[in-house]
């Protein structure tokens, strides 16, 4: 349980009850959450975008889900949940081009996001696969329309390899199905991602990540570009 205390939104109880059960080589649970999120500092008082009369967020979720571990090598997990929300806290555009792009955030009076995410492992001796994909509908319950920049359809899949006991090298490929903006449909994407750590000793390691290597254009917002491609490299000390 959890209470907060907002010296604008007043105090919020909110809390998680949540069981599980295994049988033989599969383990259930069921869950129910609820949450309270305020408005933030630039959700309220931004220049052209804050709204000081902007409501905190609450929400209650409800799921349900299976693992099952077919061997120490491989397993599958699998998840149902609902999430309803009060005062979903959002942002429209408020001017189209050639006007200057402006935001204003806002509250969406009741939404709904109903899910299905499903998660499978497999290890082969220094070898890791993992595959990641979620199903999901998300809508504003007043209009009946889906809620703005969420993809129904998501994927990602990735391989790594262990090396020299703490090290690793990995390779991982994002998918995103289109998502609905304000007057737009923001396309899909698929981007590709490198990541290595290579212990140089018990001390140092060498990191090195790169992210969108193929240098790919997409939006999440209608507008403002993504990232192009990324390179990062650091050498970590740990005593």
């Amino acid at each position: 349980m959890r209470i907060d205390n907002h010296s604008k939104f007043g105090s919020e109880t909110t809390g998680q009850f949540a069981w599980g059960r295994k049988f033989n080589t599969v383990q259930v649970r069921a869950s129910l959450g609820t949450a309270f999120k305020a408005p933030d500092m630039n959700e309220l008082f931004f220049p052209g975008f804050g709204n000081r009369s902007i409501q905190a967020e609450t929400s209650k979720t409800f799921e349900i889900g299976a693992l099952h571990t077919f061997s120490k090598s491989h397993k599958l997990d699998v998840s149902l949940y609902t999430t309803k929300i009060n005062n979903l806290i959002t942002s429209v555009q408020i001017t189209f081009p050639p006007a200057p792009i402006t935001f204003l955030a806002i509250n969406t009076n009741k939404a709904s996001i109903h899910g299905l995410e499903m998660a499978y492992t497999l290890n082969k001796g220094y070898w890791t696969f993992q595959t990641n994909f979620t199903l999901q509908d998300a809508k504003d319950d007043k209009t009946n329309t889906p809620l703005l920049r969420r993809a129904d359809q998501k994927l990602a899949l990735s391989v790594s390899r262990n090396i020299k006991k703490t090290g690793n090298i990995s390779a991982e490929i994002l998918f995103s199905s289109d998502r609905p903006g304000q007057n737009n449909i923001l396309p899909g994407y698929g981007i590709l991602n490198l990541s290595a750590n290579y212990p140089i000793n018990k001390k140092l390691t060498l990191q090195g990540r790169i992210d969108n290597v193929s240098d790919k254009q997409y939006e999440l917002v209608s507008g403002y570009n993504t990232a192009n491609r990324s390179v990062f490299i650091a050498l970590r000390y740990q005593n």
